[in-house]
């Protein structure tokens, strides 16, 4: 069985710590993505 795409519910990657120190957005980058990834 193949399927077109795949809808994923992960668990929570610690995004919401933006709230709370909105800086930190300018202190990741893609590389960082990736190693979640």
């Amino acid at each position: 069985m193949f399927f077109d795409k795949i809808l994923l519910n992960a668990p929570c990657s610690a995004t919401n710590i933006i709230h709370h120190h909105p800086g930190i957005k300018l202190l990741r980058g893609g590389q960082d993505i990736s190693g979640l990834v």
